[in-house]
């Protein structure tokens, strides 16, 4: 099973239900969260598709949180109840007006829904944008390209369509590039540049330093283009910018002195 095949049974999966234990899954859950997860499991966590599995089960958890925020009419009970007790020839009288209640409270939960979803899915993009890429980060990645020469990365990013035309700010460019990837944001390209910014570190990491970019048109509400916006992100401190159509966000192991030097 591929990661594809994973997302579209993923898609019907609902948290915090009975689906945790239907067997249907267990395939699609053991490429989210590794062989553990479930006895069919194959092979390391997909960290792509463990992404756009958590967003679409808090998706999911925050149309239901709004459906039950949904007020239930005091007498519908008592409504529903003399609809089943009441004679068949006073029924169809009744049955108009409970099918016109129905149907809006059918509408106000379609309603709900939609005004979520749109939330959802338009929302503050920005802030979604740089949670995703900091958890990029800190999840075990795989670098498309292992290359200390930054003209290299550019021409590879360039030749994946992803953004590379670009000015480094000058404490990053003094880091050394490791390499870069690619990722994807609702479609478009996202180019990830990684760096080591010189300080020991832990056995088994690459890297300390990401910097991410993308056009700045794929992100609604992003930053403008004066003095970086610092945020704590996760266990990340990160800047983030605007500059020339881009969007950037920088993204680092340490503290906001850490960071500041690399702006």
């Amino acid at each position: 099973m591929n990661s594809d095949e994973a997302k579209k049974i993923l898609a019907l999966y609902r948290p915090a239900t009975a689906d945790r234990s239907d067997p249907d899954f267990d395939e699609a859950l053991g490429r989210v969260k590794g062989p553990s997860a479930a006895a069919n499991g194959h092979g390391a966590p997909d960290a792509e598709l463990g992404l756009w599995f958590k967003e679409h089960c808090a998706s999911h958890l925050s149309i239901r949180a709004r459906f039950h925020e949904i007020p239930v009419p005091p007498s519908l009970k008592a409504q529903i109840l003399a609809e089943v007790k009441a004679p068949a020839a006073k029924v169809i009288f009744l049955r108009p007006l409970a099918l016109l209640r129905a149907a809006a409270v059918l509408a106000l939960c379609l309603g709900a829904a939609a005004l979520l979803w749109r939330h959802h899915s338009r929302g503050d993009d920005f802030n979604i944008y740089r949670s995703r890429m900091a958890r990029v980060a800190m999840q075990p990645y795989g670098m498309d390209l292992r290359s200390h020469d930054l003209r290299s990365i550019n021409g590879f990013l360039a030749g994946r369509k992803a953004p590379a035309d670009y000015v480094l700010p000058e404490g990053v460019s003094k880091a050394q590039a490791v390499g870069c990837a690619v990722l994807r944001w609702q479609g478009r390209p996202v180019s990830m540049i990684c760096f080591r910014s010189g300080q020991p570190l832990p056995a088994g990491e690459q890297t300390d330093l990401w910097l991410f970019i993308v056009d700045q048109a794929s992100v609604r509400n992003g930053p403008g283009a004066h003095a970086p916006v610092l945020a704590r992100v996760n266990k990340l401190m990160t800047a983030a910018w605007s500059e020339d159509g881009k969007t950037f966000v920088l993204a680092a192991a340490g503290d906001e002195a850490f960071l500041r030097k690399f702006l």
